[in-house]
C-alpha cells in the first residue's frame, strides 16, 4: 500500500468546509505546503468536519493520546491554521475547528503570518480555479448593512442588520488589518488598512495570536463612522452573530469585486435593502450619488437621478444616500418575500454553505 498523501487529504478536507476548495491541477497543494507540515495536514484532515471539538473528542475519533492532541491542536491554532475558542469548562479549556479557505485561512495568515511565500500559489489558485464560481453560486460570504437606520425609509431595519444592535450584542472587540487592502496593495486605494473588526470569541483568538489589537465598542463604532465619511461600506459576516464586521472599499475589497462579478443569483442576498428615489423633485442632478456607487447602479438623465428597475448590482450599502444632501434618495427594505434571514452564527453559516455546495456539485 502506497504512502498516504496528507496534502491531498488536507485539500479534500478544506473542500468539505463551507463553500469548498475545488482542486486545480495541484496548485492549491503547493500553497498549502508553505503553511502546513505533513503532520499538520494529517491533523487538519483528521478533525471532525464543520464542528468545534475538544482535544478529548479529537483523540477519541482518531485513537490518539489526548495530551498529544491538546498540544498539537493548540499549536496549530497559535499558527492560525485552525480556529480556537474557549469552552465553558475553564480559562485554559479550548475547542477547535477547521476553518475554510476564506473567511478563514487567508485572513488568519494575512493578519498573523509575516512569511507570505504561500501567496503566489494561493493567488494563482484563487484566480484560475473554480473557487470563485462557488462564491457566486451560493449564499454570499458577507452582506451589506446600512450605516444608520435613518438612511432607510421609515427606519425599517431588521435587528440583525442594525449595526448599532450588532455592536451592542458583543462584549469584546479587536481590530486587524484589512487583508484585501494589505495583500493587493492597490496604489489608488487611500483607505486606512486597520479597519477589520472582530468580535467576542473571534476577537480573543485574534488578540491572543497577535493578529489584531483589542479595542472598545466605541472605538469600533468610530472606525465605522470614519468609513461613512471616506467612502467605505459596512459588510458583516453572513450570520446573525456577525463575528466579523468589515469596513470595505470597492477599490480594495475582494468580496466587493466578487459582488460586482456575481450579482445573480446570489446578488439578492447581498443585503436586505436597495436604493430608491423617494423625492424626485428634490434631486438637483448633481451626480454625486452616481459617483459614490462602486457598482455603477445609478446614473443621471435629463437632470435627474435614474434608478434602474431591476436594481442590478445594488448592494444596499447606502453610499449614494450619504452623498445625497437633498434627501432625494433613501434605502428601502426589500419586499417581505425577498428578505434574507442569515444563519445564527459563523459555524451554522459554514454548514449552510456546505449544503449549498453539495447540492450544486454533488459532494
Amino acid at each position: 500500500m502506497g504512502k498516504v498523501n496528507q496534502y491531498k487529504r488536507l485539500a479534500e478536507a478544506l473542500d468539505n468546509v463551507s463553500t469548498g476548495f475545488p482542486s486545480f491541477f495541484g496548485i492549491e497543494r503547493l500553497g498549502l505546503k508553505k503553511l502546513f507540515s505533513e503532520e499538520d495536514a494529517k491533523t487538519f484532515a483528521d478533525m471532525i468536519p464543520r464542528e468545534c471539538q475538544t482535544p478529548a473528542q479529537f483523540a477519541a475519533k482518531n485513537g490518539c493520546d489526548e495530551k498529544w492532541a491538546s498540544e498539537k491542536l493548540y499549536d496549530m491554532s497559535k499558527r492560525a491554521l485552525i480556529y480556537r475558542r474557549r469552552t465553558t469548562e475553564g480559562e485554559e479549556c479550548y475547542e477547535y475547528c477547521q476553518f475554510p479557505f476564506a473567511f478563514g485561512l487567508i485572513e488568519f495568515q494575512g493578519a498573523g503570518n509575516p512569511d507570505k511565500s504561500y501567496l503566489p500559489f494561493m493567488g494563482a489558485y484563487a484566480g484560475l480555479s473554480k473557487y470563485s464560481d462557488g462564491l457566486g453560486a451560493t449564499m454570499p460570504m458577507y452582506r451589506s448593512v446600512p450605516f444608520r437606520k435613518e438612511m432607510v425609509v421609515d427606519n425599517k431595519v431588521l435587528p440583525y442588520d442594525d449595526i448599532e444592535e450588532v455592536l451592542a450584542r458583543h462584549d469584546r472587540f479587536a481590530v486587524s488589518v484589512c487583508v484585501c487592502r494589505d495583500m493587493h496593495d492597490n496604489k489608488e486605494c487611500n483607505h486606512p488598512k486597520e479597519t477589520c473588526i472582530i468580535t467576542d470569541d473571534m476577537a480573543d483568538f485574534y488578540v491572543e495570536n497577535e493578529m489584531g489589537r483589542a479595542i472598545t465598542r466605541d472605538e469600533a463604532r468610530e472606525i465605522l463612522v470614519s468609513g461613512e465619511e471616506d467612502g467605505r461600506v459596512i459588510q458583516i459576516t453572513n450570520s446573525k452573530n456577525a463575528e466579523n464586521i468589515c469596513s470595505c472599499c470597492s477599490c480594495g475589497c475582494a468580496m466587493l469585486k466578487i459582488a460586482g462579478r456575481f450579482s445573480r443569483p446570489a446578488g439578492k442576498q447581498w443585503g436586505n435593502y436597495h436604493v430608491a428615489c423617494v423625492d424626485e423633485e428634490a434631486c438637483v442632478g448633481c451626480g454625486k450619488c452616481a459617483g459614490a456607487c462602486g457598482f455603477n447602479v445609478l446614473s443621471v438623465e435629463d437632470g435627474k437621478v435614474k434608478v434602474p428597475e431591476d436594481l442590478f448590482g445594488c448592494m444596499g450599502c447606502g453610499r449614494c444616500v450619504f452623498e445625497c444632501k437633498t434627501g432625494a434618495l433613501k434605502l428601502k427594505q426589500k419586499p417581505e418575500e425577498e428578505l434574507y434571514e442569515p444563519p445564527e452564527d459563523l459555524i451554522a453559516a459554514h454548514n449552510a454553505w456546505h449544503e449549498m455546495k453539495v447540492e450544486r456539485v454533488g459532494k
